[in-house]
């Protein structure tokens, strides 16, 4: 700070205490508090007046304030009841101490080329996941008035500066001086979050997946996502650990998430049939692993087509209602969880089965397939836990930001890659194609390349195992010289995604030299499949068969379907896109923008992202903004109790529903939610209410909660 802002406020001690000590800053104070953990530890930093010092302390918050205002640190020690330290920013030295650090309306006065070394200080006091409030004037350059010196800055250069310090940037708002809010129209505020940036500090919670595990631990069905790299599997783990007395299952929709997470696929989990399911469907005999489950866990939803996904849960619901009706109370409640984003590739569906399941759901391909259009879905009352900050270990923030905007359709973000990435390919790198064709086009041709006759591995496939289930390739056609890929983890030797050249091929082992330089030994991999099956009311994972294969493909090229759930260290990338999320997908396979090449430039027509999705997460109620969480609210609420609705035997699905119930799947208005406001407040049924709307009883729930916070 310069030392004319610091004689300001020196010799207008008294003035300024009496100016500031009265605004109202709840609002904001309120938004910062939404990422800190109940009681933690802030630092007041340039407290001024020590007004929000006072109000931190009377919330049970632990408090440091300092100024580099001597006469200011006076008034605010007498008001706030605390020592106020007189210090600089450039002279804190803390390290990974606090959970919050306040900055209002001060680091405004630090120099524009002291800043970055600021903010970097601050980053250090903080521990790993915690926040920074900050504002500063909207605008651009430095400005002088009444005696002090301000650094302005605009919204992109603040987002710049805090994620170049190691900050991932929860929220900014203000800036429009149209507010009739002074504050909030004249300033530019902005909040972010500690990203973790070493391995030592990888296993540690952020305060978004603390509150997520609290939500969990409540027994409430979760529907758990957010952008890749904020730590969802990391969660998941966590919660697993704390759960290993219950009956678990972990599925997911394909094969290969399910050998990801080490569970089963739903298909074989709940008998789902191969074929497309009729609307109303389910099984009449679920596996005894599902009666006895305490919890089930689906990960990539996704993946999971929507007639998927109701069959999973009449199912559950037909299970309940039998142990209801013989008063068998073990294992009656369920909770399911479901992971994964939405703005990834939607559910597969073939085209030659696009008629067919139009006529049976009167669904067509892409969005509408995902699971979250089913009226089911909000019967399920998930809490919506969104996870915001970053977690991975990166620090090319810039690269994330433009990632996150290609994942929302925000077209900003092609011009930031197209100036970027490499525009020569990147020698070894794998290639990373939209379509099939154009894949094995480019494996084919490589491989006719090289002399030498092909050898041909074939997988060894015992009991109950399915390639279905499997991530390897049955039959391996290799040549000496060819470039592949491992596909698993083995230590240090090599991970999922090392890229490499084979130097020699024997029966029962292949060399490889790693494009890092290393060689190495691959021997052949054994796939397990398991079931899950009960033995003394305890569910158990048993061995059910396997496949015996080496860990690797050949990979010259790769589909962009392919290569979701794949790290690579270097891609080049082919970037013509057809389908919803596929550029999403194709840009997000590596960890550093230096380590990809496009073969052209993005188009804006390439970036295919559903406004669907985009309005599905619009219009979530994320459990974890404006935090109250009352663990006690969900007692009686869980998967299996919701009285679903009558199943509807109508060919075109949607237009069944919307006979009992005409306002089915359309958007919410706000006519509607005053509505509904003044219905409550006459004490109507939520059946009444349901009528009265034309919307399912589970909609009306859901609306409910996510108004009021609770039915």
């Amino acid at each position: 700070m310069a030392n004319q802002n610091i004689d300001y406020y020196n010799n207008n001690a008294d003035f300024y205490f009496e100016k500031t000590i009265n605004i109202d800053m709840s609002v904001a104070r309120g938004r910062f508090l939404d990422y800190l953990p109940e009681g933690g530890k802030i630092l007041d930093a340039g407290c001024g007046s020590g007004r929000d010092s006072k109000a931190f302390l009377e919330a049970d918050y632990k408090v440091e304030a300092f100024d580099a205002s001597i006469e200011m640190c006076k008034k605010a020690s007498q008001y706030v009841g605390i020592e106020v330290r007189n210090l600089r920013f450039d002279e804190i030295s803390y390290d990974e101490e606090f959970d919050g650090i306040w900055a209002c309306a001060s680091l405004h006065h630090v120099a524009n080329d002291e800043l970055p070394a600021v903010l970097t200080k601050m980053n250090k006091a903080l521990k790993v996941g915690g926040a920074i409030f900050a504002s500063f004037k909207n605008g651009n350059g430095v400005i002088t008035s009444d005696g002090r010196e301000y650094s302005d800055y605009t919204r992109e250069s603040l987002k710049a500066l805090f994620k170049k310090a190691g900050f991932s940037v929860v929220s900014i708002w203000g800036g429009d001086s149209s507010k009739s809010d002074k504050y909030i129209g004249e300033w530019l505020i902005i909040i972010g979050t500690k990203i973790a940036g070493d391995k030592e500090h990888s296993y540690k919670l952020t305060i978004d997946q603390e509150r997520a595990l609290k939500v969990m631990r409540s027994g409430r069905n979760v529907f758990l996502s957010g952008a890749a790299g904020t730590g969802k599997s990391f969660l998941i783990n966590e919660y697993l650990k704390e759960n290993k007395d219950k009956n678990v299952l972990l599925c997911a929709p394909t094969g290969l998430a399910a050998v990801n997470i080490g569970g089963v696929t739903l298909n074989r989990l709940f008998y789902v049939p191969t074929e497309i399911t009729e609307p109303g469907s389910y099984t009449k005999s679920p596996s005894m692993a599902v009666k006895q489950a305490d919890i089930i866990i689906i990960d990539e939803i996704s993946m999971c087509r929507i007639d998927t996904f109701e069959y999973i849960i009449r199912t559950l619901h037909d299970i309940y209602k039998q142990k209801k009706e013989t008063n068998d109370s073990a294992h009656i409640r369920k909770q399911v969880i479901v992971v994964g984003d939405f703005y990834q590739l939607p559910p597969v569906l073939k085209k030659e089965k696009e008629k067919e399941f139009e006529e049976k759901w009167g669904i067509k391909r892409g969005e509408d397939l995902f699971a979250y259009n089913s009226t089911l879905w909000e019967d399920m009352l998930f809490a919506n836990i969104i996870l915001k900050a970053q977690v991975r270990q990166s620090n090319d923030l810039e690269y994330l930001e433009n990632l996150n905007k290609i994942r929302v359709g925000d077209s900003s973000g092609i011009e930031w890659f197209n100036t970027h990435v490499q525009r020569t390919p990147i020698p070894d790198a794998v290639y990373i194609c939209g379509t099939n064709a154009e894949a094995d086009s480019i494996n084919q041709s490589e491989g006719e390349k090289l002399t030498g006759e092909y050898i041909v591995y074939s997988a060894v496939i015992e009991g109950k195992a399915s390639l279905t289930e499997f991530s390897g390739i049955q039959e391996l056609k290799l040549k000496c010289g060819m470039r592949v890929m491992t596909i698993l983890n083995n230590g240090d030797e090599y991970q999922n995604g090392s890229l490499g050249q084979i130097t020699a091929l024997d029966e029962d082992c292949i060399g490889i030299k790693l494009f890092n330089g290393k060689e190495v030994i691959v021997k052949q991999h054994t796939w397990e499949t398991y079931d899950y099956v009960v033995k003394e009311d305890k569910v158990e994972k048993v061995l059910i068969g396997s496949i015996k294969q080496f860990p690797i493909k050949i990979a010259y090229a790769i589909t962009i379907h392919k290569s979701q759930g794949q790290t690579f260290s270097a891609v080049n990338i082919s970037p013509k896109c057809f389908d919803r999320g596929q550029l999403y997908v194709a840009l997000s396979r590596v960890k550093k923008i230096e380590n990809m090449s496009i073969s052209s430039d993005i188009k804006k027509e390439y970036l295919r992202t559903s406004k669907a999705v985009y309005d599905f997460y619009d219009d979530l109620d994320d459990e974890l903004l404006g935090w109250e969480f009352d663990e006690h609210k969900w007692d009686d609420v869980n998967c299996s109790g919701i009285e679903l609705e009558p199943r509807c035997e109508e060919k075109n699905y949607i237009e069944g529903i919307r006979k009992v119930n005409a306002n089915a799947y359309y958007s919410w208005t706000d006519e509607e939610d005053q509505k509904l406001r003044e219905e409550l407040n006459r004490s109507l049924s939520v059946a009444d209410i349901s009528r009265a709307h034309g919307r399912t009883i589970g909609a009306i729930r859901a609306r409910m909660i996510k108004l009021f916070g609770e039915e």
